[in-house]
């Protein structure tokens, strides 16, 4: 399955592309894990991906800050905390 997120939702550094995949950590907190990925195409806005499926929550911001297992808070669109885990294929996270 292939799946196209923003551009801006994946790190590609190299031979090394990965999203940061958000899911629940012990003690009912929210993590980031890396989840590599690989790129079939891209362009200026968008990436074609191979690695993560449907229904997933990544990152969007606060990458100079994420590392795997950093815990994170869950946000809406409008910037308040969500209670839970998103069910989306997105979501934006603050360490």
């Amino acid at each position: 399955m292939v799946l196209v997120p923003p551009l801006r939702w994946c790190s590609i550094n190299g031979t090394a592309s990965f999203v940061y995949e958000v899911k629940p950590g012990a003690n009912n907190t929210t993590i980031v894990v890396v989840q590599p990925v690989t790129v079939v195409t891209n362009n200026d806005s968008v990436t074609a991906v191979q690695g993560i499926g449907p229904g997933v929550t990544l990152a969007l911001s606060g990458f100079d800050r994420l590392e795997n297992n950093t815990p994170v808070l869950v946000r809406n669109n409008q910037g308040g905390q969500k209670s839970s885990q998103t069910s989306g294929t997105s979501g934006n996270t603050a360490p």
